[in-house]
């Protein structure tokens, strides 16, 4: 199982967050606080070979602006910025399952 399939089944279970006891989400977060390390690694190589893609295209055109947009082009950056928008969604379904956990705990406390 990759990263993505590893984030895509903590997240699909965070969906049903109501129905969950707090210890699981934050078991959930824990898991999902390591692999967003994994995925920032990820991303660091997704960014250097689109560097070097970038670098090969300014070196064949000469001129930055078209190299730029033919690297866009590639398949390089495709996967580079698709791992930048999951890392984004991924610190969001953190914030989201921390601040249902404060929300339980306050709930909690309310209760005592």
């Amino acid at each position: 199982m990759n990263i993505r399939q590893m984030i895509s089944q903590r997240s699909e279970e965070l969906r049903g967050v109501a129905d969950l006891p707090p210890q699981r989400v934050a078991e959930i977060l824990i898991e999902l606080s390591s692999l967003l390390a994994s995925i920032n690694a990820h991303i660091a190589e997704k960014k250097y070979i689109y560097n070097v893609l970038l670098d090969m295209k300014l070196t064949e055109l000469g001129v930055a602006s078209k190299a730029k947009i033919s690297a866009q082009a590639s398949t390089e950056w495709k996967e580079m910025n698709e791992a930048e928008l999951q890392k984004e969604a991924l610190e969001e379904t953190i914030r989201s399952g921390k601040y249902f956990l404060r929300a339980k705990e306050e709930e909690w406390r309310g209760t005592r």
